[in-house]
């Protein structure tokens, strides 16, 4: 029985792959955001990832974003995955 790449690479089926600014990341929209998972939001015209944290979301750079500024977040999905270019690797596998 030949294996899917989803499931050879633990991916959902209900996964998707989205541009980051420094690669990609695997965002499943199908599961419910947790405190403890890296989130990819869209906030002020760009995407970044975040962490729920209480009723707040801190994304990358520290910034907490929270109160009437959630309204203005989109929560694209869990991030499962990160796959960054070689270009920002410091130890790319050739």
């Amino acid at each position: 029985m030949q294996q899917s790449i989803y499931a050879t690479c633990g991916i959902s089926k209900h996964a998707d792959v989205v541009e980051t600014q420094n690669g990609f990341a695997v965002v499943d929209r199908s599961g419910k955001p947790g405190a403890p998972h890296v989130l990819l939001i869209a906030y002020q015209g760009h995407r970044e990832f975040a962490r729920l944290a209480g009723g707040a979301l801190i994304t990358e750079d520290g910034e907490a974003i929270e109160g009437e500024g959630l309204d203005d977040v989109e929560v694209i999905g869990v991030v499962t995955h990160i796959i960054n270019r070689a270009g920002f690797d410091d130890l790319p596998v050739m």
